[in-house]
C-alpha cells in the first residue's frame, strides 16, 4: 500500500497523494454528469409531465352512495351530515401522464416511489414513451427513467437533494 501513517503524522507525499485521489474522484463524477446531459441534448430526448385533475363533485359519487340515498326515505339531519363528511374524506385521485420523448430508445421503463420502486414498462405511442399514473396522496415522489438499461433523470424536473432522482410534486 502506498499510504503509511506513522503515528499521527503524515508525510507531504501522502497528503498530496490523497488530494490527487479525491480530485480524480470529483473529476470522474462531474464528467459522468456532463456526459449524461450531453447524451440527452444530442439525442434530443425530452420529458413531459402533465397532471390531469379530476373534480370531486356530486357527479362522481359512487353507485353505492346513490343507491343508499334512494333506499333510505327518512333521514335525520345527523345521517345526512355523516354521509357528506364521508364523501368529503374520500381521497382525491390525481391522474398524471409522464411522457419521455426519444428517437433512438428501444425500451424505456419508469421507476419511482409511487410504484414502490418497481420498474414498469412505458408504452410507445407515436414515437413517444408514455405512462399514465393515478396517484392518491399528494406529496413529493422520486423517480427516474431506465432508457435501454441506463438510468436517466428528467432534465426538466427538480432533482432530489442528493441529485440521484427527479421529483414529481402532487399538490
Amino acid at each position: 500500500m502506498l499510504i503509511k501513517i506513522k503515528g499521527d503524522k503524515m508525510t507531504e507525499r501522502n497528503k498530496v497523494l490523497i488530494k490527487i485521489i479525491i480530485a480524480g474522484a470529483i473529476f470522474i463524477l462531474s464528467g459522468k454528469m456532463i456526459y449524461d446531459r450531453l447524451m440527452i441534448y444530442l439525442y434530443k430526448d425530452t420529458v413531459e409531465i402533465t397532471e390531469i385533475k379530476t373534480p370531486n363533485t356530486e357527479e362522481t359519487k359512487t353507485s353505492e352512495t346513490k343507491s343508499m340515498e334512494v333506499k333510505t326515505e327518512t333521514k335525520t339531519v345527523e345521517n345526512i351530515q355523516q354521509i357528506q363528511n364521508a364523501q368529503s374524506e374520500q381521497p382525491k385521485l390525481h391522474k398524471v401522464t409522464i411522457k419521455y420523448q426519444t428517437k433512438k430508445a428501444k425500451k424505456v421503463k419508469l421507476n419511482g416511489s409511487f410504484f414502490g420502486w418497481k420498474e414498469r414498462d412505458m408504452k410507445k405511442e407515436n414515437g413517444d414513451w408514455i405512462m399514465e399514473l393515478t396517484i392518491k396522496d399528494p406529496g413529493e415522489y422520486k423517480y427516474y427513467f431506465m432508457v435501454d438499461g441506463k438510468k436517466i433523470l428528467d432534465p426538466k424536473a427538480k432533482k432530489s437533494k442528493d441529485g440521484a432522482f427527479s421529483l414529481l410534486e402532487i399538490k
